[in-house]
């Protein structure tokens, strides 16, 4: 039977033993590092951009919600205060409207005092007036001025703040026809009546209307017989209110005595609520 023998120390090369480098094997090139740090680098990259743009939205959305509810507790102030000074500004209107429509009632007055006096003054020699009175254009009598009884104070304005169309009605005697037409042309010169509107109504050569009265012992005297009196013209002028505002005419109505209007008229003059007139 044979033996197999080796002897080793004759073929050193097959007895030779290599222990390999484990640091040596798992060692990486320094190119391929760098590859790799770039790799991770890239991948992190878009979730660090990701997760600082949620940062900041998030800080911003909070930032302009705080905004938001500021802007909104203070627009809620400011709708009140606006809501007050619109209620503010309303009131100031409605005292406005209400002094204006005061100071209007005032403006267009026409006092009977003064216009009673404008007509004494223009009065011709020989004309004896009756009867003045205020009266509807729409009367049906308008001849009949003893069925009218004047008011304390004529206005040319109605309850609604438009002109009134209010007609005077003027009766009186005279002697001769000539003495109406003096007096006609002299009212349509007054600034308180209408030129346009003011003319004769009924012109009439009547008795004179007054009875002659005398005592028993006369009548026997004179045998019961009275003297005829001399006829008269009785006549009836129409005419309407002046639309001038008062505030225009205070010079006049000073003239004719109508003191306390005037004095009312320029103390709202002096406030702003009438402009000034005419004096």
């Amino acid at each position: 039977m044979y033996n197999l023998e080796i002897n080793f120390l004759k073929d050193p090369s097959r007895g030779l033993v290599v222990v390999p480098d484990k640091r040596q094997k798992n060692k990486v090139p320094v190119n391929e590092q760098m590859l790799m740090y770039a790799g991770v680098a890239a991948g992190l990259l878009p979730l660090a951009l990701v997760g600082g743009l949620w940062f900041y939205q998030n800080s911003e959305t909070n930032r302009l919600t705080a905004e938001r509810d500021k802007l909104k507790q203070e627009n809620a102030a400011t709708q009140t205060q606006q809501k007050q000074i619109d209620n503010v500004r309303k009131q100031v209107k409605e005292i406005r409207e209400e002094t204006t429509g005061l100071a209007t009632v005032f403006d267009q007055l026409k006092p009977w005092s003064a216009m009673l006096q404008d007509v004494r003054d223009r009065l011709p020699a020989g004309v004896q007036l009756t009867c003045i009175a205020q009266t509807l254009p729409t009367s049906s009598d308008i001849g009949n001025c003893q069925s009218v009884q004047p008011s304390s104070s004529a206005s040319s304005t109605t309850t609604t703040g438009e002109p009134a169309t209010d007609t005077i009605v003027i009766s009186g005697l005279t002697y001769n026809f000539g003495s109406i037409n003096d007096f006609l042309l002299t009212l349509q010169q007054s600034p308180f009546f209408k030129p346009e509107e003011t003319r004769i109504v009924t012109s009439e050569l009547k008795d004179y209307p007054a009875q002659w009265q005398q005592s028993q012992s006369s009548a026997t005297a004179s045998g019961g017989s009275q003297p005829k009196l001399r006829k008269v013209v009785e006549f009836t002028i129409r005419t309407s209110l002046s639309d001038t505002p008062a505030s225009k005419l205070l010079r006049e109505l000073e003239r004719k005595g109508a003191l306390g209007l005037v004095t009312r008229i320029e103390n709202l003059q002096q406030k702003g609520v009438l402009q000034n007139g005419l004096r």
